[in-house]
C-alpha cells in the first residue's frame, strides 16, 4: 500500500456510500488486486485517510471569472467563505452552493451541490446534483436534476464525467470529460 501512495496512486474515490474499488478509474484492476492483498480496499482506504498527507488549502491555481471562458479553474462556493471547487468546463455566471463539508479550503465529502448558471446564450440554468467531492474535485457516482426536468446519472473521475452516464432512454458515453458516444432511443 505505501508503495502505491508514494507512486502517486489514489487507490480509493470516495462515493456517498464509502469507497470503492479503484478499477473504476484509470490504473484498473492492477491497483485492486494490490489492494486485495493488503487485506481488502476498505481497509486499505481508512489507512490511506489516517496517513495521507494533508489536503493543500484552497485553489492551487487559476479562480474562474464570470465570463466562464476558461479551460478549468475553481470556482469559489457561495455560500462557504474560502472554499473552492474546480471546474473542468466552467459556464458564465455561474455560482455554487455544497450541503457537504470544506477540508482545507476545497469541497469534500458527499452532499448536494447546486448550480446556477447562463447556458447557451441568456436561458438560466440550475443544477442540483448529489454525490461526492475528493479534495475539491468532482469523484463517483452523481445523480443529477436539470431545470429543464432531465435526471442524469453516472460516475465523475478526477473532476470529469466518465463512463456511461443515462437519462430515461437517454446514454452518454464519456471518457475523462469527453463525450465519445450518444444514444437519445436506448430503450
Amino acid at each position: 500500500m505505501a508503495a502505491l501512495l508514494a507512486a502517486g496512486a489514489d487507490p480509493c474515490i470516495a462515493d456517498a456510500a464509502g469507497y470503492i474499488p479503484y478499477n473504476t478509474a484509470r490504473e484498473g484492476g492492477r491497483v485492486h488486486a494490490m489492494l486485495a492483498d493488503a487485506d481488502g480496499y476498505d481497509r486499505a482506504c481508512d489507512r490511506r485517510e489516517a496517513t495521507a498527507e494533508p489536503i493543500a488549502v484552497g485553489p492551487p491555481g487559476q479562480l474562474c471569472s464570470a465570463s466562464g471562458e476558461e479551460e478549468g479553474c475553481w470556482l469559489e462556493i457561495a455560500d462557504r467563505d474560502a472554499c473552492y471547487a474546480w471546474r473542468s468546463y466552467p459556464k458564465r455566471d455561474e455560482t455554487v452552493t455544497w450541503s457537504g463539508d470544506c477540508q482545507g479550503g476545497r469541497a469534500s465529502g458527499a452532499g448536494t451541490e447546486v448550480r446556477t448558471f447562463l447556458y447557451w446564450g441568456n436561458d438560466w440554468v440550475t443544477v442540483s446534483r448529489d454525490g461526492a467531492y475528493v479534495d475539491g474535485l468532482l469523484n463517483g457516482h452523481w445523480v443529477e436534476s436539470w431545470s429543464s426536468g432531465d435526471v442524469w446519472e453516472g460516475t465523475y473521475v478526477g473532476g470529469k464525467r466518465h463512463g456511461r452516464w443515462t437519462s430515461g432512454c437517454a446514454v452518454r458515453d464519456y471518457s475523462y470529460g469527453d463525450l465519445v458516444d450518444t444514444n437519445s432511443d436506448a430503450c
